[in-house]
């Protein structure tokens, strides 16, 4: 998994108004017309219609994905929810990153490379400078060095985040089927005309 996002379908007994009242209860709402009762202990912060839903986990330390959005879909007691869950609201950020990282790759062996250069302006003996460029396969430029740790910084600290991601999806999934009552289904079990 590159990117942070996992996509999954509900069918749900509930109808539309109904889940739209379960997700209700968890979430402090945007609306302007919404108040935040006393003593309620909230697990998102968001958007909600009997068409769709956006919402963003608000609790410190919690099982469930930053990010969840869905569409509503389907008649009376025979609903399918398309959910999205994701670290980041949008991909952009990931995607972002992942060119940060190939860029910093690439201007890490930019810099390798041209250690023929960085030799050349220090050491001024054309014998020197051979010898030292064949010799050594390592960076000795201290931008690839800064370069080649940042780098590998960067990478591991996104793996994290996306080995945390997966850990989240199970206890997300779960959590939305047990809240909507639910089952998990396949795209080939979700009706064609909702594809």
């Amino acid at each position: 998994m590159l990117l942070p996002t996992h996509s999954i379908i509900l069918q749900s007994n509930l109808n539309r108004e109904e889940i739209e009242q379960q997700l209700k209860k968890i979430t402090y709402l945007s609306d302007a017309n919404f108040t935040k009762q006393q003593n309620h202990n909230y697990l998102f912060y968001g958007n909600i219609s009997n068409q769709d839903f956006e919402l963003e986990n608000i609790k410190e330390n919690s099982p469930l994905t930053p990010h969840i959005s869905g569409d509503i879909l389907g008649i009376q007691n025979n609903t399918y929810l398309k959910i999205k869950l994701s670290e980041w609201k949008h991909n952009r950020i990931a995607i972002l990153y992942l060119i940060m990282l190939l860029f910093s790759t690439i201007l890490f062996i930019q810099q390798w490379l041209n250690q023929y250069l960085w030799y050349q302006e220090i050491f001024k003996e054309p014998g020197y400078l051979q010898y030292e460029y064949s010799h050594k396969l390592y960076p000795e430029n201290p931008i690839a060095w800064f370069v080649a740790i940042a780098l590998i910084i960067s990478m591991f600290l996104y793996k994290q985040k996306v080995n945390s991601f997966q850990k989240k999806i199970l206890a997300t999934t779960a959590f939305l089927q047990n809240q909507l009552n639910a089952n998990a289904i396949t795209t080939k079990e979700l009706p064609l005309v909702f594809h």
